[in-house]
């Protein structure tokens, strides 16, 4: 026995409860209505049987298409929560890097971000740090650069090109 699904109990109220006006209309107040068209004509209570049963789908229809709305609202709502979502996971998850050169060049220099530290390179002092993306925001990135005779702090302007870094320590460091 096949299943009724919600559409086909809908259209099973629509006809029942269209009956019940139609029932009161025509046997006791004793209406008349009259449906004429081109290919047929309805006339007494089947008439207002139908009249009814027109409004009720009318209704119908009106109430799908504004939760269908609802619906397409929501559903771009959504989307566009995974869009911010996704923006800022992909941000988190990004390795990014800062690199740069240190002088001047010493036999024993490490450099250090907060989260990753490397040797530089004793016959050039260059280095390559790598962290999330999330991690190095231009103008909070602190870099350590230790050596036989100290370590020291630089913090990079806001506009430096971290990909490109020049650290001076001066003279003697």
């Amino acid at each position: 026995m096949p299943s009724i699904t919600s559409n086909d109990f809908v259209l099973i109220l629509f006809a029942l409860v269209s009956l019940v006006p139609a029932f009161v209309l025509f046997k006791f107040l004793e209406s008349t209505a009259i449906i004429k068209k081109k290919n047929y004509q309805a006339g007494g209570a089947i008439a207002g049987y139908i009249i009814v049963l027109a409004a009720l789908f009318a209704v119908k229809v009106k109430l799908e298409a504004t939760g269908r709305d609802a619906v397409n609202a929501e559903l771009k709502q959504s989307e566009s929560r995974y869009a911010e979502l996704l923006s800022q996971y992909k941000e988190a998850t990004t390795r990014s890097s800062v690199a740069g050169t240190v002088r001047p060049v010493g036999r024993r220099m490490r450099v250090a971000l907060a989260i990753d530290d490397k040797p530089a390179d004793t016959g050039t002092g260059a280095f390559r740090l790598t962290a999330l993306q999330s991690q190095i925001k231009e103008g909070t990135a602190v870099l350590y650069v230790e050596t036989d005779k100290g370590t020291y702090a630089f913090i990079p302007p806001m506009e430096t090109d971290l990909q490109n870094l020049s650290i001076d320590l001066g003279p003697n460091p």
